[in-house]
């Protein structure tokens, strides 16, 4: 009778040990998927025209300053400070790029200013 008792609770434990070992194996191959999260709206550049506020922004944040360009799109020997604060008098595409007037005759690329 002790025998049948010691048969029964081993194959109870070992049915016990399988089932476990089959959910676990079961959790491993087969992931649950992440709960889904509100999405944030996408970011949308604001188009800079004629009259905007506009910000110059740096990428370089040891020069501190951005390049001034002619109304060419080429590079001229002036620089304008990070921070600084401009209002848009044209805004036209040259040679691929994009540039902004600020004043007489310096113009800024549209990716080192952002619109106020």
């Amino acid at each position: 009778m002790k025998k049948m008792v010691a048969i029964a609770s081993g194959l109870a434990a070992g049915l016990a040990a399988t089932s476990v070992g089959a959910q676990a194996a079961n959790a491993a191959t087969t992931p649950e998927p992440a709960p889904s999260l509100p999405k944030a709206q996408d970011v949308v550049s604001p188009v800079i025209k004629r009259g905007s506020k506009i910000y110059v922004v740096v990428q370089d944040t040891q020069k501190q300053v951005v390049p001034v360009y002619n109304q060419d799109g080429e590079k001229i020997s002036g620089h304008v400070m990070m921070g600084t604060h401009h209002i848009a008098q044209s805004v036209k595409k040259v040679n691929g790029k994009k540039i902004v007037k600020i004043n007489g005759r310096q113009w800024l690329n549209v990716s080192d200013v952002t619109k106020e």
